[in-house]
């Protein structure tokens, strides 16, 4: 269904007698709760998770310390939000349009990097988790983003986006509890839980906490191929999405190229700074936690101005034209 669409089935104010305006918005709520627990459910596995996991693995508090700055990547998801709007993945959006596009792709780069997580459970090499733990945090806000757009495009008014953004909202906490909550029972080997996994041939552990999150995290993408094309005649859904797939690898490919390398190009920049595993990161995580703020503050005065100028332009055309030319006040006779 398209924003055209959507508008045409919900109307702003809903009568009793609209029944198919009511399933519409029903059936739109239910797939943003969806989304909002597809994205909420990886936040704790890059962080709150992941920092029990290395614990369990004896990893040194001050290490698990630094694993703590993932969680400020979603704090800059503002630097790669344009290019959301600007590019679009091919194969996706020739079929779905550019907001499913990049939602799906989103879900993909979700389901890889928890795999990946999955895969190297056992934390032998730091350097590796740490990437998969980035890569997921950045798709885990990506997906935030492009979900946010695309619900602005489908219900552009506020009587529209309250439910929805409600839905999403209600749908990422119960997601981020039930991620918290559910991999640690799926990692405990003498859990509560434990039996009933090995009765059904899976091994408790964190391999299986993380394979079991991403299965529940890939849940919204089937549904998502499954809607109708953005627009009609946009070709064959089987070729938009085996193309979008190819697409799709090849971009997680180079971003993981991409990540590893900055990543080591900023351990080789901390380490000429002095930091090391004993040193207080604290003051340096503060300052930049702070970063966008201080952009935002730098910024408003030019995002201010245009407001100020079209409100001047107004008060200029509300002004008689006696009073702008500078002529006197036309007496009044009593």
């Amino acid at each position: 269904m398209t924003a055209a669409a959507f508008e045409a089935d919900t109307p702003a104010v809903i009568g009793p007698d609209d029944r198919a305006a009511k399933s519409a918005q029903r059936r739109w709520r239910a797939l943003y709760l969806l989304l909002g627990f597809s994205a909420g459910l990886p936040f704790y596995m890059f962080s709150t998770v992941l920092a029990v996991r290395l614990t369990d693995h004896g990893v040194a508090l001050a290490i698990i310390g630094f694993f703590a700055w993932v969680q400020l990547l979603p704090t800059f998801k503002f630097l790669w939000a344009p290019l959301l709007d600007r590019y679009a993945v091919p194969g996706f959006t020739r079929f779905w349009g550019k907001r499913r596009g990049w939602i799906m792709l989103s879900q993909l780069g979700i389901l890889t990097a928890m795999l990946a997580m999955a895969f190297t459970s056992a934390d032998d090499s730091l350097a590796l988790t740490a990437l998969f733990a980035v890569l997921l945090a950045f798709w885990t806000t990506t997906l935030e983003v492009a979900a946010d757009a695309w619900r602005i495009e489908l219900a552009p008014t506020r009587e529209l986006q309250g439910p929805l953004a409600a839905a999403n909202l209600w749908g990422y906490r119960t997601a981020m509890v039930a991620a918290g909550s559910g991999a640690l029972l799926f990692a405990d080997a003498d859990g509560s839980l434990a039996p009933a996994l090995r009765a059904l041939g899976i091994a408790p552990g964190w391999t299986a906490a993380y394979l079991l999150i991403a299965v529940a995290a890939f849940v919204p993408l089937p549904i998502l191929a499954a809607l109708p094309p953005e627009r009609r005649g946009d070709g064959g859904r089987s070729a938009a999405l085996a193309s979008g797939l190819v697409t799709s690898a090849a971009i997680l490919l180079a971003l993981a190229a991409l990540v590893a390398a900055v990543g080591g190009l900023l351990l080789g920049a901390a380490a000429g700074l002095g930091i090391s595993a004993k040193t207080n990161v604290t003051p340096w995580v503060l300052g930049i936690a702070m970063l966008p703020f201080l952009a935002m503050a730098a910024m408003l005065p030019r995002i201010r101005a245009p407001h100020r100028r079209r409100r001047c332009a107004h008060r200029r055309r509300s002004v008689p034209m006696w009073i702008s030319s500078g002529a006197m006040a036309p007496s009044r006779s009593r």
